[in-house]
C-alpha cells in the first residue's frame, strides 16, 4: 500500500452521505482529536495553563500555529 500525502485527502469527490475533505477543512471550524502525552509533560502543561489563566487547548493551539508558521519556540 502506498503512503498517502496530505494533498491526497483534499479531493473534492464526495460520497452520497458525506462532504468532501476540502469542505471539512473550513477555516474557523474546530476539530477534536486524541493526543497521547507523557504524564509529566501533561502535568506541567496543566500547571502552566492554570498559572496563566488559559486552557491547555489555547496553549497547544498557539504552539502548533507557531510550529506550522516556522517560528522557533
Amino acid at each position: 500500500m502506498a503512503i498517502k500525502k496530505a494533498s491526497d485527502f483534499l479531493s473534492t469527490q464526495k460520497t452520497s452521505d458525506s462532504r468532501s475533505m476540502k469542505e471539512a477543512f473550513v477555516r474557523g471550524e474546530t476539530k477534536a482529536f486524541t493526543l497521547r502525552m507523557d504524564s509529566d509533560l501533561h502535568y506541567r502543561l496543566k500547571l502552566r495553563a492554570l498559572e496563566e489563566g488559559r486552557t491547555m487547548t489555547d496553549i497547544l493551539d498557539e504552539l502548533a500555529r507557531g510550529y506550522l508558521d516556522g517560528k522557533k519556540s
